[in-house]
């Protein structure tokens, strides 16, 4: 009976790892290494002119976010291709609804401009 949970308990201890362990170590690693020398960014060297942070233009922005867009549907659009001869209705209609949206998304930050 175990067998069948078996690959989903990896699965979980996995995620416990990677996906809990990294900021309990940073939080630790922080209140331990914190040092009265250091209340700086990290970075050594003399402190840089000017404000410290800068600000992301919003083109810049919206170009990456479509990019990433553009990626998440190609990851989801290759099970669907991949199986396109078994698939019922539902599934198609899905498919292209799905392109339907993302492409409405694109035309509107082609019509705004923020393409370019």
């Amino acid at each position: 009976m175990f067998d069948q949970f078996a690959f989903s308990g990896a699965f979980l201890v996995i995620v416990l790892v990677f996906g809990v362990a990294p900021p309990i170590v940073a939080f630790l690693a922080c209140r331990w290494g914190s040092a009265p020398h250091k209340p700086g960014a990290g970075e050594p060297g003399p402190d840089a002119p000017g404000r410290p942070r800068c600000q992301l233009k919003q083109p810049h922005y919206v170009l990456a976010v479509t990019f990433v867009l553009s990626y998440v549907e190609a990851a989801f659009l290759l099970p669907w291709a991949l199986a396109h001869d078994t698939l019922d209705l539902y599934v198609v209609l899905e498919t292209i609804i799905l392109t339907l949206i993302l492409f409405t998304g694109l035309a509107y930050t082609w019509h705004r401009e923020a393409l370019e």
